[in-house]
Order: structure tokens, then C-alpha cells, then sequence
């Protein structure tokens, strides 16, 4: 029967059921026969009464001996694993649902060091040390995280559980309670056919329970806002023969936190030796100011380039905190801000990543075959982009050729991060497309109109009526007269000035400005398919469906803008008021070639992607711990003149992660043979799980009607022994089974008695 017992020298007392049997061996008379007269008549009447006498005291043996063997066996106290038949006699089992939130305010400290994860560490293993693995008691474990992860579904090992409890980390993001009881449901309590215990450890941070928090609302893919409410997940879970207890883990104490909220940088676009200014936000999640906060910037992981500050922080406010430095050489750098520690100290810090260029390359094509660049339809662009190329002060250099070397390849288009075609007649096959690979790699298109354009020719080569083609949409024939009178001229809308290009002449005295007559333009017809492209400004042609001025697209990596008139005052007085026409092009030139760096910025989990003109000879990554992780190389063929490196994803703790690359060859990575390239990457906390605030048990309970939710501080630790002391012992069985059986020895005793006295008493 594979049973064990906790007293197994008492087991010896079972032999003393030989006793009763003795005594009934030495009370056996032996009788000498001797005939008499009356003989036969008693010998018939013993003969009649002899089987049932000798039942009855076989009965009363056989019952004495077995009180004295369950006596024996309650006192060795036998258990049965729960493996055994016998476990149905034993205690009821129980199935024990552990869910802990891992969400990184759980790494919030109280009182001493310990954090809530800490606590809700320890409350979980008390649990676990009331379930019994010989009674077979089972426990389950989930994380109530971003990504909810089942790490053991109705186990009897529960060394594991507390194995697997030790060991969780925290997520350091924002948990999903959603998604963790529709886990929960589907995984461990729908298939169940017993009873559940469901255990909640969790800090009863309010971004978590409660879906009106707008921080806790979620984005649909089609964009709109929805409510991401577990209300209906926790009802239609609560259906289940499952009873649900919160453990609060969480610090009694008001939230008091300050995090750092993000970092921005000015100007994006930054050139080696340069001046960059870093703004830093601080949040005050606390009622209370916060005075002689300090916070230190350090410039790519140096702290003697790092400059310590002091400032205050208004209850429930921002402070913003400026810091400048000299982004001294080309590459990619890293900011990092960070303040003073606090109860919650994993968003005391934040980084940002950005590129530094040497300069940024501009590819000037004219389409004017004229000498004199007052009158070329570039010769104001270069002027307005690098007004003395000897003095700097500029990220821009400059390039200019005209459209017919510029087709027959006498630049490298992938070379160039602007490439502006001003007037341009017709583009190549062959050139269109090494320009659709150029941009597609993430260099920036600036398309002018002007009157030597050839529609037939733009369109054939670079528009696609899907909206895969270079051009924002198909090119009709223009409108309007470049001589005409003045009168009769279009001017731009400016109603609408919410696309990035144009957001800066929202200022009241750029406004009137940017309204210059437009006497010529070539009206764009988008395709119905195209969801890409945009209108950044629009002309004052039709009340209906204005005529766009400036279309914006994207395109793989790079981007496109196609202004519908000249370059030049051919079609339109905007260049001759320079005041709009001056920042309009800065504006338009920052667009395309501002480096992306959501890029290089990124939430922990977020992968990191990066395209390569070649493939290098040695890539790794290197983690915010400064392990170093080998890549592998790539294996595909290159898509628009790049190769896709290996996709990283265990971006598991904040911090900066910095990509090394090996180029072999300068010719195919631009570089000097055997150069490495550092790409470094930002990798920072969802900024939202820094609020503190905490539910109260009424307002927990107004969220979830309907749901039969237990609040506790503490795990209840029941008035008995631990698992440990053999929690599915027999003994209680054996003693109801001694006392009834010693009810019914001597109820045959006295039945038995009385027939053998005739009935009397």
C-alpha cells in the first residue's frame, strides 16, 4: 500500500493481539467424556447450539485483536502519498493559484530595503508551506505582467513553485491585468475540474486595477483609444469553482517618487563639434515639493563629461532640467540623466540615443542649364542652406550638378542624405532607380516643380498607383499662368499648419508671411490606395478639395516631399519674402534628414533592428551589464541596398545597449578596413508605472461588482503544523474506525450474552 508512518516502533504494539487470542485459547476447557443416561439429550441439544456459539466467539476474538491493531497502528500515526488509495481518507486536497505582479513598482521599498516584490516573495512561500505533497496538494504560478507568464499549472512539486519564486525578476513594465485573467481563465481555471484557490501578491498599484486611470487605457491597431477594463474577464473568471484573495504587498506609506520622465535633445540634427542641448523632465509623483533634488547628465557613459545640478520639483509637477555639451566626434551618442536615489529607484535615471554626423550630405540637381545660380533653380536653396560655406556654422554641404550628369550617375546618390531635384526634366530608368534604393536606405527626397518638367516622364518612372512609387501621386497638367496677373493667384491655406513642417508658422507673425501668392502648379492626384501620403499645406483653390501645395510620404526608410510649384519665383513670390521662404526650406531639409530616433530609442522588450550598406565581419551586442553577446550574420539578400542584421530582442533591463560591428572592407562599408562601428541604443522604462498611487478596498470593490474578491494584508496561516509534519496522515480514520469498531464489540458481546442466557439478562 506504500504507506509510511511517523511512529514506526509503535507498530510493535500490533503483536499484542495475540493476547485476547491467548485468553481465548487458555478459557478452552478440556473435557473428560463420560457416558451417562441423560447424555444423549445434551449432546443433541450442544450439537444444535455448537456453530452459532462458535461463530459468535470467533466474532468477539476477531474484533479484540483488531482493536488492539488499530490501536497500534493510530499511535505509529500512518500517512498515505497521494498515489495511495488510501488518500481518500486523508484531508481534502487543495489547488493553490499563486499570481504575483512583477510590474517594477513592485521594486518599491518601505520600510528598511525590503521591496514589495520582496514581501509578496515571502507571503507566497508561507502559502506554499501550508499545502502538503503527500496529501497532493498542487499549486499553480502566473505573473501578472506585460506579458503574463504561466511558470507552473497544477503542479505537486512544490520545491519547484518555491524554486520558481525565488528566482522571478522584475518585469519592468506596466502589468497587464487583462491579459493576465484572461491567461488565468483560459489556462488554469476553464479545464479545471476541482476547486481553485487563487492568491493575488501584488503592490494594488491603481495603473493596474483601474481602467478609468488614462494612463491605463490602451491603443486598438486601427488607433482608437479603448478601456482596457479586466472587469468582464474577472467576472466571467469568478463563474469558475475558483475563490479569488488580494494579498496587498504594497507600502502603507503615501507615495513619495520623482522619476525621470524623458530626455530631448536640440538640435536633432547634431554634427561632430557641434553644441547639443539635452532637456530633462522631472515628475513629482508625490503631494509635496521636492527641494535640492541633484541630478548628474553623463555624456556617453563618461562621468567627468557629466555636470551635477540641483533644482526643485513642485508637488504633482515637471521641472525641466538644460544641459549642453559638444558632441565632439561622429557615431552615435548617449545622454543619461539621473537623480538622487529614492524609494523607487528604477526610473531615477533615463537616456536618450541619438546619431552625431560629420555633416549632413546634400545633393543639389538643377534642372536649369545656367551658370549664374542667382538664376538656377537651386542657386536660392544653397544660399538658404549654407549661406558661407568657408565660415561653417552649418550641418549642411552642399553638392550641386545638373540633371543631366546627375542621370548619367556622376554622383553616388547613396552617398547623400538630401537629395533635391529643382526643375528637373526627366529622370533615367537606371537612375530612378538607384534614387528608389537611396531613399528606401533612409535618405530624404525634396521634389520642386518648374516649368521643364516632362509629368509623362515623372509619373512613368517614379508613381505607382498602389502608392508604392517615389512620388506622393500622379502629376497632372498644371494650372494656372506664371505671367499672369497677380490677382489671379493661388495662396497657401493656413488653417491647418499641424504637419511638422509647417507647425512653425503657427506663430502669429510667420502666419501672414507664408500666405505668398502661387501663380503656377501641378496638381497631384493621390491614389485611392495610397494611405501613405499626406498633405502638409494646401492651396486656397477649392473650398471642396483643395489642391495640395507640399505632399509628404514615406518610403521604406526615407522620406518624400513634393512641393507642387518652383524652386525659384518662376511660379510663385514665395522665395521673395524671405522671411517665410528661409525657414520654410530649413524646415523642410531638417524633415527629411532628422535622424529617427524612435531608432534608437526604445521601451525594455522593444527589439532593436539595423540595416547595413555590407555585412560586417564580426557583430555583438553589448549589454547594459557589459556582457557581450555574439550575433550572427546575415544571411538574406539586401532589400534597397541594405542588409537586415539580426534582430535582438532580450532587451529585458533599462539601460544602453551598443552594437558592435566589424567592417573588412572600406570600399563596402565606407569605412577604414578593419573599423568598428559602436551603435548605441537607449532602452528605458514605460514612464507610466512610476505613479504610485494605491486603491483602497471600497474602490477596488466598485471596480469589480459583481466579483467576490477577498482583501488581505497577510497570507492566513492556519492554527496547525506545517506540511512538513505529514499533513495526510490516517490516524483520524483510524480512530473513528477504532471507536466504532469497539461500539460494535461490545454491542455483540452483550447480544451474544443474552441469547446464550435464553433471551434473559
Amino acid at each position: 500500500m506504500n504507506l509510511t508512518f511517523a511512529n514506526p516502533a509503535l507498530l510493535i504494539g500490533a503483536a499484542l493481539f495475540v493476547v485476547p487470542l491467548i485468553i481465548h485459547l487458555l478459557n478452552r476447557r478440556r473435557f473428560v467424556p463420560i457416558r451417562w443416561a441423560a447424555q444423549e439429550f445434551l449432546l443433541q441439544a450442544y450439537q444444535q447450539t455448537r456453530r452459532r456459539l462458535t461463530l459468535e466467539s470467533l466474532l468477539l476474538l476477531l474484533a479484540r485483536c483488531l482493536l488492539i491493531i488499530l490501536i497500534a497502528l493510530a499511535l505509529a500515526r500512518p500517512f498515505a502519498p497521494s498515489d495511495n488509495l488510501l488518500k481518500i481518507f486523508t484531508a481534502k486536497q487543495r489547488s493553490v493559484v499563486i499570481v504575483i505582479d512583477t510590474s517594477y513598482s513592485m521594486t518599491r521599498t518601505g520600510p528598511g530595503v525590503e521591496t514589495a516584490l520582496d514581501r509578496a516573495r515571502e507571503q507566497s512561500r508561507q502559502l506554499i508551506d501550508q499545502l502538503s505533497t503527500e496529501r497532493g496538494d498542487k499549486v499553480s504560478l502566473l505573473t501578472l505582467s506585460s506579458r503574463p507568464q504561466l511558470l507552473l499549472n497544477e503542479s505537486a512539486r512544490l520545491d519547484l513553485a518555491r524554486d520558481a519564486i525565488a528566482r522571478l525578476k522584475p518585469d519592468w513594465k506596466r502589468a497587464d491585468l487583462l491579459r493576465t485573467i484572461e491567461a488565468l481563465d483560459e489556462l488554469v481555471l476553464a479545464p479545471a475540474q476541482t476547486h481553485r484557490e487563487v492568491f493575488f501578491f501584488t503592490d494594488l498599484q491603481k495603473l493596474t486595477f483601474d481602467p478609468s486611470d488614462p494612463s491605463a487605457r490602451a491603443r486598438a491597431p486601427s488607433g482608437e483609444v479603448v478601456e482596457a477594463s479586466a472587469a468582464p474577464a474577472f467576472r466571467r473568471a469568478s463563474t469558475r469553482d475558483a475563490e479569488f484573495t488580494i494579498i496587498d504587498v504594497g507600502a502603507p506609506e503615501a507615495p513619495r517618487n520623482l522619476s525621470v520622465e524623458s530626455l530631448a535633445i536640440e538640435p536633432r540634427n547634431a554634427v561632430a563639434g557641434g553644441l547639443v542641448n539635452i532637456t530633462a523632465a522631472v515628475r513629482n509623483h508625490g503631494g509635496s515639493a521636492q527641494q535640492g533634488v541633484t541630478g548628474t547628465f553623463v555624456f556617453n557613459g563618461q562621468r567627468e563629461q557629466g555636470k551635477l545640478v540641483t533644482f526643485d520639483v513642485p508637488a504633482k509637477g515637471v521641472a525641466n532640467v538644460e544641459f549642453t555639451a559638444t558632441a565632439r566626434d561622429p557615431g552615435y551618442s548617449t545622454v543619461e540623466f539621473e537623480i538622487s536615489p529614492d524609494d523607487l529607484t528604477a526610473d531615477d535615471r533615463h537616456a536618450i540615443a541619438f546619431p552625431v554626423r560629420d555633416s549632413v550630405a546634400v545633393l543639389l540637381v538643377d534642372g536649369k542649364d545656367d551658370r549664374d545660380p542667382a538664376l538656377s533653380a537651386t542657386g536660392q536653396l544653397a544660399q538658404i542652406l549654407n549661406p558661407d560655406p568657408e565660415a561653417g556654422g552649418t550641418p549642411y554641404r552642399l553638392t550641386t550638378l545638373d540633371d543631366r550628369r546627375f542621370n548619367l550617375g556622376a554622383e553616388n546618390v547613396q552617398n547623400y542624405d538630401l537629395i533635391v531635384l529643382a526643375d528637373v526634366p526627366n529622370i533615367d530608368e537606371k537612375m530612378a532607380k538607384e534614387l528608389d534604393d537611396a531613399v528606401r536606405s533612409g535618405a530624404g527626397l525634396l521634389i520642386f516643380m518648374g516649368e521643364l518638367v516632362d509629368i509623362r516622364a515623372w509619373n512613368e518612372r517614379l508613381w505607382r498607383e498602389d502608392g508604392s512609387g517615389l512620388l506622393p501621386g500622379r502629376l497632372l497638367e498644371p494650372r494656372g499662368d506664371a505671367q499672369g496677373d497677380i490677382a489671379s493667384a493661388y495662396y497657401p491655406k493656413v488653417d491647418d499648419l499641424e504637419h511638422p513642417i509647417v507647425q512653425l508658422f503657427r506663430d502669429a507673425s510667420l502666419t501672414t508671411q507664408l500666405r505668398q501668392a502661387v501663380l503656377r502648379f501641378f496638381p497631384v492626384e493621390v491614389g485611392p490606395n495610397d494611405t501613405a501620403t499626406v498633405t502638409a499645406l494646401a492651396l486656397d483653390d477649392d473650398p471642396v478639395k483643395p489642391s495640395p501645395l507640399i505632399l509628404e510620404k514615406p518610403a521604406g526608410h526615407g522620406r518624400v516631399v513634393l512641393v507642387t510649384t518652383s524652386a525659384d519665383r518662376s511660379f510663385t513670390r514665395l522665395p521673395d519674402e524671405i522671411m517665410a521662404y528661409l525657414p520654410l526650406i530649413h524646415e523642410m531639409a531638417a524633415f527629411l534628414t532628422l535622424p529617427e530616433l524612435s531608432e534608437f530609442n526604445l521601451q525594455v522588450g522593444d527589439r532593436i533592428r539595423r540595416t547595413e550598406r555590407a555585412i560586417p565581419s564580426a557583430l555583438a551586442m553589448v549589454l547594459p551589464s557589459n556582457e557581450r553577446v555574439p550575433l550572427e550574420m546575415p544571411d538574406k539578400e539586401p532589400e534597397h541596398g541594405r542588409y537586415l542584421m539580426p534582430q535582438f530582442d532580450r532587451t529585458l533591463d533599462p539601460g544602453v545597449y551598443t552594437l558592435e560591428l566589424e567592417f573588412p572592407l572600406a570600399s563596402a562599408a565606407g569605412t577604414n578596413a578593419g573599423a568598428r562601428e559602436q551603435i548605441r541604443y537607449a532602452v528605458n522604462l514605460d514612464v507610466a508605472e512610476s505613479a504610485l498611487e494605491r486603491l483602497t478596498p471600497n474602490a477596488l470593490a466598485a471596480l469589480y461588482p459583481g466579483v467576490s474578491l477577498k482583501l488581505l494584508e497577510r497570507v492566513e496561516v492556519a492554527a496547525k503544523e506545517s506540511a512538513s509534519s505529514h499533513e495526510g496522515e490516517l490516524w483520524k480514520p483510524l480512530v473513528y474506525a477504532l471507536l466504532a469498531l469497539l461500539a460494535l464489540e461490545m454491542a455483540m458481546a452483550a447480544w451474544f450474552g443474552r441469547q446464550s442466557l435464553g433471551g434473559r439478562t
